[in-house]
This record gives structure tokens, sequence and C-alpha cells, in this order.
């Protein structure tokens, strides 16, 4: 299904950091989706938020670097995970997810990011394909491959 200028996205921790790079995935998120001129403002969770900078001390970025992150973040509009609604979606996807099979089960902050997607009704953006298991499910997944992003590689999974 395309995807319109109007749809909402939910950016995953990977997409923010690739696209902060401005490595091949990064191009191909903006070139694809367009982050920067898309009639809805993209989304991303608190958690994702604190990914990103957990990421960036380990990494010892510069201050360069670190005010660059600070700028794309308030491009965004961050959901935090300190509302009724956030906590019910997440119970429903981590009692969904418990279910899974022991060699699918999911980390919780990808959960809260999932529960993200799910109340905003958004198409989660990601290169991380422990998504593709409830992807479909609660929301909208875009699956980019990370070693060859292009569209004829992105997984598209869409609600049933």
């Amino acid at each position: 299904m395309p995807i319109s200028d109007n749809d909402r996205l939910v950016l995953d921790t990977s997409i923010v950091i690739h696209y902060l790079r401005a490595d091949s995935v990064g191009i191909y998120v903006e070139s694809t989706y367009h982050l920067r001129n898309r009639g809805e403002v993209p989304i991303i969770s608190i958690v994702t938020h604190a990914e990103v900078l957990s990421f960036a001390n380990r990494r010892n970025w510069g201050e360069a670097k670190k005010d660059r992150l600070t700028e794309l973040i308030r491009e965004f509009v961050v959901i935090p995970v300190d509302t009724q609604e956030i906590v019910d979606e997440y119970a429903k996807i981590d009692n969904y997810a418990t279910a899974l099979p022991s060699s699918q089960k999911m980390g919780k902050n990808d959960l809260w990011i999932a529960a993200t997607a799910s109340l905003a009704n958004a198409r989660l953006l990601t290169t991380d394909r422990d998504f593709e298991r409830i992807g479909g499910i609660f929301f909208h997944l875009a699956l980019i491959d990370p070693s060859d992003p292009r569209p004829e590689t992105t997984k598209s999974v869409e609600m049933l």
C-alpha cells in the first residue's frame, strides 16, 4: 500500500539513528517517507528518545552530533508513556507477546514503542525484525532491510 504524506508514522530507535547518520537507510527513509515535509509530523515514543540518547552516550558522541540529535528530536512529536491510554495499550500488547514462543519474546522497550504505534493508529518504521511478530495485529509495519534499503526489500504489513 502506498504511503501518503498524511499517514501517521512512528519511528523506531533504529530509524532515528540511521536518519541522523544519513547513511543508506536514513537516505532511503527521507526519500521514501519525507520525514521533514509531511502533512503529519512523525512520532516517536519517549522510549525511543531515551534509547537514542543512551546510544549517543555509549558511543561518546561529540557535542555537535548531540546537538544535531536534539534538533532532530524537536522535529518529532514525542509521546510519553505516563498516560492511562498508553499503559493500557502496552498491557494489551504485552499480554499478546507473552503468549508467543520463548524464542520470539520481545524487549519491554519495543513493547512501549509498539504501544505508541498502536495507539496512534500509525505505521511503525523500523529495521528491527522483532516487530514483525506483532506488526499487522496492533499497527501497520514497514520493516526496512538495513543491508539493502529499497522499496522492493521493505516488508509492508498492514493491519488485519
